[in-house]
């Protein structure tokens, strides 16, 4: 239905013109001062006949409200109801300005369910008026069960200063996602009592977020649990050091049926992530995707602490590798993993059910350093994980001309292949295009990082590549079938 939707400033023009045509003003006196407002105030048959069409709305998701500051604050000074969208249940707004946080009141309705704010870059919000009319207009929204609050800088500390007070409100909440460590001991607490939360998790957000992040997230992380905390909760982001971590996993009040953790924790090694995986297998034994991130790297630089240790995988994944559930591992260091060849097929052939491994597929120092992997693992692990959806690894795309002698075997069922910042040379381009398009099924996404996006990667030529050889190959494998077919038929 055409307005089912809003998901496009058009879309949203169109909608607010039915009020009133809407015509651009100008200040002659001040230099891009261009400005949309209605042609006439909005009178009873106006707002009849936009409430016709205001009803038919389910979702609206919109970018930028700049444009549309002078109509949506004459439709919220003039409209006759409280609720001029009966139906909507989801809101996505993308924020350029923070003046515009104020619009969001507008669409935070009872009947709304799933709300999400991605907030405008701003040094200081605690001075924003705005940010604390929308977080305290946040239990308007009584049917809500998905919030998300993202945003850049200290956008975070604003936020969730004032936030943890509402939580408590939101009783048929089932998703919170907010910035990246921005979870805290006070902000866990507040939500540790909802009957419905299943899943607390953070979304990563710009560099600058995780230096400051960090240090909100490390101010003494000894939340405090209360008899059945979190009854229904499923997935849980940590993030803080490896020692109040575990205290925290193992707290008396701490619910057994966790299914996924994200552990993001300080500086890793070895030892503390097998210690800490220790405690999960031990605490969680039907834990179904376990993720442990090392914090970012500028943090650690600005404090003069060196964080490239190298990991050695096979022995710090040791403690869930049994677990008869898993499905789903992710390590990331900022150093390249120690796993040579042979330890990652020994790691694989205890995981036949695996079927997300991300194994630090984006490591600093590659350069000058090459990861002992090479392309030909992903016949390791085509033979031994065929249920692999998701695989991220670092390896060494150099010299891939000795690949085109190996028979490929496909990971049928790969939809994801992250190769981070695998090294790789522009002669290699046509080889390891050829190689992957044997090893990637029809669909499967391909991605890497320029090491310097200042300058085109050989890793660009080879995404653009493959998809097209891979479609080769599976028109060229249907042809011969039918060929035998064919054949068989004819004898």
């Amino acid at each position: 239905m055409l307005w089912y939707s809003i998901t496009t400033p058009n879309d949203l023009q169109r909608l607010l013109a039915l009020l009133n045509p809407i015509v651009t003003v100008y200040d002659e006196h001040i230099l891009d001062s261009e400005q949309r407002v209605f042609a006439a105030y909005p009178q009873a048959i106006d707002w009849e006949r936009f409430e016709k069409y205001s009803h038919l709305v389910h979702t609206i998701e919109i970018t930028n409200l700049d444009d549309f500051d002078n109509l949506l604050a004459t439709v919220a000074e003039a409209r006759p109801t409280m609720n001029l969208f009966p139906n909507l249940h989801t809101v996505n707004f993308s924020l350029d300005k923070y003046r515009d946080i104020r619009h969001c009141a507008l669409f935070m309705l009872p009947n709304v369910t799933r709300f999400t704010l991605n907030l405008p870059r701003m040094h200081d919000l605690t001075k924003v008026p705005e940010v604390n009319f929308i977080v305290g207009a946040i239990p308007r929204m009584s049917q809500l069960v998905y919030l998300e609050f993202t945003g850049e800088e200290v956008t975070q500390n604003s936020i969730l200063d004032n936030i943890f007070v509402v939580v408590p409100k939101l009783v048929n909440v089932r998703t919170l996602i907010f910035p990246r460590y921005s979870l805290t001991a006070r902000m866990i607490e507040a939500c540790s009592s909802l009957p419905h939360l299943v899943e607390l998790r953070t979304r990563e957000a710009s560099p600058k977020d995780y230096i400051l992040g960090t240090e909100l997230a490390e101010g003494g992380f000894e939340p405090n649990l209360t008899v059945n905390s979190f009854p229904s909760l499923r997935t849980l982001t940590v993030s803080t050091d490896e020692d109040s971590a575990s205290r925290f996993l193992q707290h008396r009040n701490f619910p057994r049926h966790l299914k996924r953790l994200n552990l993001e924790i300080g500086l890793l090694t070895t030892e503390k992530v097998s210690s800490l995986l220790g405690v999960v297998a031990s605490r969680f034994p039907t834990i179904v995707e376990v993720s442990v991130f090392q914090r970012d790297l500028v943090s650690y630089l600005i404090r003069g602490i060196e964080p490239a240790i190298r990991i050695h995988a096979v022995r710090a994944l040791e403690p869930i590798i049994s677990l008869p559930n898993l499905t789903g591992i992710e390590l990331r260091n900022h150093s390249i993993l120690g796993l040579t060849m042979g330890g990652l097929e020994n790691l694989a052939s205890r995981l036949p059910q695996i079927e997300t491994l991300i194994l630090n597929d984006s490591p600093y120092g590659v350069v000058n350093n090459p990861p002992p992997l090479s392309l030909d693992i992903l016949i390791t692990l085509a033979r031994h994980c065929p249920r692999l959806r998701r695989l991220g690894l670092c390896v060494n795309a150099r010299d891939a001309q000795m690949l085109l002698g190996y028979d490929p075997i496909e990971l049928t069922n790969l939809q994801h292949l992250a190769l981070g910042r695998s090294p790789i040379r522009d002669l290699d381009i046509e080889s390891v295009a050829l190689f992957l398009a044997q090893v990637c099924p029809p669909g499967c996404v391909l991605t890497a990082i320029q090491v310097q996006p200042s300058i085109s990667s050989p890793w660009d030529d080879v995404i653009g590549i493959t998809p097209i050889l891979t479609r080769m190959r599976v028109i060229q494998e249907n042809k011969m079938k039918e060929t035998l077919r064919l054949f068989a038929g004819a004898r």
